[in-house]
Protein backbone atom coordinates (compact mmCIF):
# COMPACT_ATOMS: atom_id res chain seq x y z
CA UNK A 1 0.00 0.00 0.00
CA UNK A 2 0.95 3.14 -0.45
CA UNK A 3 0.45 6.72 1.54
CA UNK A 4 1.62 10.00 -0.09
CA UNK A 5 1.24 13.66 0.34
CA UNK A 6 1.50 16.61 -1.05
CA UNK A 7 0.97 20.57 0.62
CA UNK A 8 1.19 23.24 -1.32
CA UNK A 9 3.03 26.58 0.37
CA UNK A 10 3.89 30.18 -0.68
CA UNK A 11 7.05 29.43 -2.24
CA UNK A 12 7.13 25.55 -2.24
CA UNK A 13 5.70 22.18 -3.20
CA UNK A 14 6.35 19.76 -0.35
CA UNK A 15 5.50 16.36 -1.37
CA UNK A 16 5.93 13.26 1.65
CA UNK A 17 5.70 9.69 1.52
CA UNK A 18 5.98 5.74 3.76
CA UNK A 19 9.02 4.05 2.39
CA UNK A 20 7.45 0.67 2.41
CA UNK A 21 6.32 -1.08 -0.56
CA UNK A 22 3.80 -4.24 -0.16
CA UNK A 23 2.88 -6.79 -2.58
CA UNK A 24 0.33 -9.05 -2.17
CA UNK A 25 -0.17 -8.40 1.39
CA UNK A 26 3.35 -8.64 2.33
CA UNK A 27 5.75 -6.22 3.32
CA UNK A 28 8.69 -6.03 1.17
CA UNK A 29 12.01 -3.64 1.03
CA UNK A 30 11.38 -0.18 -0.97
CA UNK A 31 11.67 -0.87 -4.65
CA UNK A 32 13.21 -0.09 -7.09
CA UNK A 33 10.61 2.34 -8.49
CA UNK A 34 9.75 5.46 -5.82
CA UNK A 35 6.48 6.30 -5.34
CA UNK A 36 7.50 10.22 -5.48
CA UNK A 37 9.87 11.10 -8.37
CA UNK A 38 10.97 13.64 -10.86
CA UNK A 39 11.32 13.49 -14.42
CA UNK A 40 12.30 17.03 -15.96
CA UNK A 41 9.82 19.83 -14.96
CA UNK A 42 7.33 17.61 -13.55
CA UNK A 43 7.20 15.83 -10.18
CA UNK A 44 4.99 12.62 -9.54
CA UNK A 45 3.42 10.74 -6.50
CA UNK A 46 1.86 8.19 -7.37
CA UNK A 47 -0.23 4.80 -5.63
CA UNK A 48 0.12 1.82 -7.72
CA UNK A 49 1.80 -0.91 -8.83
CA UNK A 50 5.64 -1.05 -9.75
CA UNK A 51 5.29 -1.48 -12.86
CA UNK A 52 2.68 0.94 -13.64
CA UNK A 53 5.20 3.43 -12.11
CA UNK A 54 8.00 2.00 -14.45
CA UNK A 55 5.69 2.96 -17.61
CA UNK A 56 5.02 6.63 -16.33
CA UNK A 57 8.42 7.86 -15.55
CA UNK A 58 8.97 6.26 -19.25
CA UNK A 59 6.18 7.75 -20.78
CA UNK A 60 7.23 11.26 -18.78
CA UNK A 61 10.80 10.50 -20.45
CA UNK A 62 9.66 10.25 -23.70
CA UNK A 63 7.78 13.56 -23.59
CA UNK A 64 9.84 16.56 -26.10
CA UNK A 65 9.76 19.53 -24.00
CA UNK A 66 9.01 20.86 -20.54
CA UNK A 67 5.38 19.89 -19.71
CA UNK A 68 2.99 22.41 -18.72
CA UNK A 69 -0.22 22.04 -16.93
CA UNK A 70 -2.18 25.20 -16.07
CA UNK A 71 -5.52 23.57 -16.64
CA UNK A 72 -6.90 20.17 -15.56
CA UNK A 73 -7.78 19.69 -19.15
CA UNK A 74 -4.37 19.21 -19.87
CA UNK A 75 -3.51 17.47 -17.09
CA UNK A 76 -6.42 14.68 -18.14
CA UNK A 77 -5.11 14.87 -21.72
CA UNK A 78 -1.55 13.98 -20.59
CA UNK A 79 -2.92 11.12 -18.59
CA UNK A 80 -5.44 9.76 -21.50
CA UNK A 81 -1.93 9.64 -23.17
CA UNK A 82 -0.35 8.30 -20.89
CA UNK A 83 -2.99 4.72 -20.41
CA UNK A 84 -2.54 5.10 -24.42
CA UNK A 85 1.45 4.48 -23.95
CA UNK A 86 0.67 1.64 -21.17
CA UNK A 87 -1.69 -0.21 -22.37
CA UNK A 88 0.71 -0.59 -25.92
CA UNK A 89 3.55 -0.71 -23.65
CA UNK A 90 4.35 -4.59 -23.71
CA UNK A 91 2.88 -7.67 -22.07
CA UNK A 92 0.79 -6.02 -19.08
CA UNK A 93 -2.65 -5.49 -19.42
CA UNK A 94 -3.87 -2.76 -17.34
CA UNK A 95 -7.58 -1.37 -16.41
CA UNK A 96 -8.05 2.03 -15.35
CA UNK A 97 -9.12 0.69 -11.79
CA UNK A 98 -5.23 -0.85 -11.47
CA UNK A 99 -3.20 2.48 -11.95
CA UNK A 100 -4.23 3.88 -8.87
CA UNK A 101 -4.00 7.65 -8.36
CA UNK A 102 -1.57 10.36 -9.01
CA UNK A 103 -0.30 13.60 -7.86
CA UNK A 104 1.22 15.47 -10.33
CA UNK A 105 3.00 19.25 -10.43
CA UNK A 106 4.89 21.47 -13.17
CA UNK A 107 6.09 23.25 -10.07
CA UNK A 108 3.41 25.75 -9.97
CA UNK A 109 0.37 24.42 -9.69
CA UNK A 110 -0.46 20.85 -7.96
CA UNK A 111 -3.14 18.04 -9.76
CA UNK A 112 -4.69 15.42 -8.05
CA UNK A 113 -5.63 12.65 -10.98
CA UNK A 114 -7.41 9.16 -10.20
CA UNK A 115 -7.42 6.90 -13.71
CA UNK A 116 -10.53 4.29 -12.06
CA UNK A 117 -12.96 7.61 -12.44
CA UNK A 118 -10.79 9.37 -15.01
CA UNK A 119 -11.04 12.38 -12.60
CA UNK A 120 -8.63 15.46 -12.37
CA UNK A 121 -8.76 18.42 -9.60
CA UNK A 122 -6.35 21.18 -8.82
CA UNK A 123 -5.15 20.44 -5.52
CA UNK A 124 -5.42 23.74 -3.35
CA UNK A 125 -3.43 23.36 -0.12
CA UNK A 126 -3.31 19.26 0.79
CA UNK A 127 -4.01 15.83 -0.47
CA UNK A 128 -3.38 12.43 0.69
CA UNK A 129 -3.77 9.68 -1.95
CA UNK A 130 -3.46 6.10 -1.27
CA UNK A 131 -5.35 3.47 1.00
CA UNK A 132 -5.11 5.25 4.46
CA UNK A 133 -5.26 8.52 3.07
CA UNK A 134 -8.09 9.36 5.53
CA UNK A 135 -6.08 8.47 8.80
CA UNK A 136 -3.81 10.87 7.44
CA UNK A 137 -5.75 13.50 6.57
CA UNK A 138 -7.09 13.46 10.02
CA UNK A 139 -3.79 13.31 11.46
CA UNK A 140 -2.79 16.64 9.26
CA UNK A 141 -5.50 18.99 10.22
CA UNK A 142 -5.69 18.08 13.76
CA UNK A 143 -1.73 19.00 13.94
CA UNK A 144 -3.06 21.88 11.67
CA UNK A 145 -4.45 23.91 14.38
CA UNK A 146 -2.19 22.41 17.07
CA UNK A 147 0.85 25.07 18.34
CA UNK A 148 4.23 23.88 18.65
CA UNK A 149 4.17 22.30 15.36
CA UNK A 150 6.10 23.81 12.27
CA UNK A 151 4.31 23.49 9.21
CA UNK A 152 7.16 22.06 7.33
CA UNK A 153 6.86 18.85 9.98
CA UNK A 154 3.11 18.48 9.45
CA UNK A 155 3.10 16.43 6.23
CA UNK A 156 6.03 14.36 7.20
CA UNK A 157 4.41 14.02 10.99
CA UNK A 158 0.79 13.38 9.73
CA UNK A 159 2.13 10.20 7.45
CA UNK A 160 4.47 9.42 10.62
CA UNK A 161 1.34 8.56 12.87
CA UNK A 162 -0.17 6.63 10.09
CA UNK A 163 2.49 4.05 9.82
CA UNK A 164 2.59 3.73 13.14
CA UNK A 165 -1.67 2.92 12.92
CA UNK A 166 -1.46 1.21 9.12
CA UNK A 167 0.55 -2.16 8.93
CA UNK A 168 0.87 -1.59 5.06
CA UNK A 169 2.76 1.33 5.92
CA UNK A 170 6.73 1.73 7.30
CA UNK A 171 8.64 4.64 8.40
CA UNK A 172 11.04 6.43 7.47
CA UNK A 173 9.14 9.45 5.59
CA UNK A 174 10.54 10.78 2.46
CA UNK A 175 10.22 14.32 1.23
CA UNK A 176 10.53 15.96 -1.98
CA UNK A 177 10.20 19.22 -1.89
CA UNK A 178 10.25 21.37 -4.93
CA UNK A 179 10.61 25.16 -5.22
CA UNK A 180 7.33 26.90 -6.55
CA UNK A 181 7.94 28.75 -9.85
Amino acid sequence: MSLIGVEITKNKIRFAYDAQTTVDNEKIAFAEEPKVFSVGNVAVGISAESIVKQYLREFLSNQKSDIKLPTTYLVCKLMEDFLTFAKEGGNHRFEEKDLGSILITDGNKVYSFTFEWFTCREVKEFEFIGSPRKYAEGAYLGMKNTSGTTESDILSKAISIVCKLDIYCSEPVEILEIIKK
